[in-house]
């Protein structure tokens, strides 16, 4: 039964990942936004729509040229997650 449910079951994770990645409204209402950037994975660290949100409210330009390509990066990486969720699931569908 796994080896039949398992592309279903990355399928749906990897849409939930993507789905969440770029959900803005629920991360700024229940996440601390952090002031700075941090390389460490053990330490917080800003999501990307929550820097996004930062960002673009500032007056440099610097920052708000950031935030654009924050929000490229964002929907980069949800448009191939999608794309790799629908070649998942076509190839599921072949065999």
């Amino acid at each position: 039964m796994l080896p039949t449910a398992l592309p279903g079951i990355i399928t749906g994770t990897m849409l939930a990942v993507a789905r969440a990645a770029g959900e803005t409204a629920p991360l700024l209402f229940t996440a601390a936004v952090v002031n700075g950037t941090n390389l460490d994975p053990g330490q917080r660290m800003n999501s990307l729509p929550a820097q996004i949100f930062q960002d673009v409210g500032q007056a440099q330009d610097r920052l708000v040229a950031r935030a654009w390509g924050a929000a490229l990066a964002l929907v980069t990486m949800i448009l191939l997650l999608t794309l790799v969720a629908r070649l998942v699931q076509r190839k599921n569908r072949l065999t």
